[in-house]
């Protein structure tokens, strides 16, 4: 037995000492792995230019470092993973290339105030599968939206699909993106009613709507909601009247003006003490301006011009701290 520990010892010491002198391989295939990704990312870049057609907008992407080219962004120390793309008002014309989603750590993809011509990009972008903003604004897309639209990244927070060409009804399935805080779907020709499942859209903070074909009434879980900080609507073809309870606690700036909005501005307004903004012209609303509108502390412009307004103008407004703008006119009977 004593022989035994006397051989078993140098054993262990020795197997100690080759694990302390053993180079630490993760350490070494490291920065193997970052030019393995870095090589990645910079093909993948020059196939989406090549895909583009190689446009001089462009002509910068020729160097070794593709994170310092036009309109690209890493992640910091991530061995050249490409997180964002910025390709504002560079002029690009054609449709996405199919190479774009090949970016797997892509978050943020900005091609807006271009000149893009082709339907929703759906197959292609479905494959960008962490996107959280999406802006394909000031282009021209055209037809309907996909109902399956929900297969956009799950962690989407912006969607900007403002001033092209799309039509027809708006899928309901866009509710499915839980995540939306900001969704912009003006100025363009939409039509049919605000889709009920919206309402799941719990996180939303800018609801932007204007400028389209949009139809029947307002939807009484706008007038519910949380966290909805702005919501533009005007330039549309809603009619109904506004409900008697509205628990817009956040709420900062409206506009539902140029609709075919009728009955009472209700006085409950006057208790959304957020509200800077309020624009309700060019409707057929009828009775009094609520007196409590005097009462918001933080109201910079009142619009209500072109309506079937009657009575005096509340005192209270016109000693409103902030007010800025306020137009009246084409309508009013004084009291």
């Amino acid at each position: 037995m004593p022989q035994s520990h006397v051989f078993l010892l140098p054993i262990a010491a020795l197997l100690t000492a080759v694990f302390l002198l053993a180079p630490d391989r993760s350490d070494a295939a490291r920065p193997l792995r970052h030019e393995r990704t870095t090589t990645t990312e910079l093909h993948t870049l020059l196939d989406i230019k090549n895909e583009w057609g190689s446009p001089l907008q462009l002509a910068s992407w020729n160097t070794t470092n593709h994170c310092s080219w036009t309109g690209i962004t890493c992640v910091t120390r991530g061995g050249g993973l490409v997180t964002g793309i910025s390709f504002k008002r560079l002029n690009l014309g054609g449709s996405i290339p199919p190479s774009m989603c090949n970016l797997k750590y892509l978050t943020h993809l900005d091609i807006s105030y271009n000149n893009l011509t082709e339907r929703f990009p759906r197959i292609l972008l479905y494959a960008c599968s962490r996107l959280r903003f999406l802006d394909l604004s000031h282009n021209a897309f055209y037809g309907a939206l996909p109902d399956d639209i929900s297969r956009l990244s799950p962690f989407m927070k912006y969607l900007n699909l403002t001033d092209n060409n799309f039509s027809g009804v708006v899928p309901p399935a866009i509710a499915e993106l839980s995540a939306l805080q900001e969704l912009l779907l003006d100025s363009n020709g939409f039509t049919g009613e605000i889709p009920d499942s919206f309402s799941n859209l719990k996180e939303l903070r800018v609801l932007d709507m204007w400028g389209n074909h949009f139809n029947g009434s307002i939807p009484v879980w706008i007038w519910q909601h949380q966290k909805l900080e702005k919501l533009y609507l005007y330039d549309n073809e809603f009619t109904g009247e506004l409900p008697l309870n509205i628990t817009m606690l956040k709420l900062e700036e409206l506009d539902l003006s140029n609709n075919k909005l009728n009955g009472n501005i209700p006085e409950v307004l006057g208790t959304l003490k957020t509200l800077s903004f309020i624009s309700l012209g060019s409707n057929e609303f009828t009775g009094p301006i609520p007196k409590s509108i005097g009462l918001l502390p933080n109201l910079q412009g009142l619009r209500i011009y072109n309506n079937k307004l009657l009575g005096s103008i509340p005192r209270s407004i016109g000693v409103l701290p902030n007010l800025q703008l306020i137009q009246l006119y084409k309508q009013y009977a004084l009291g």
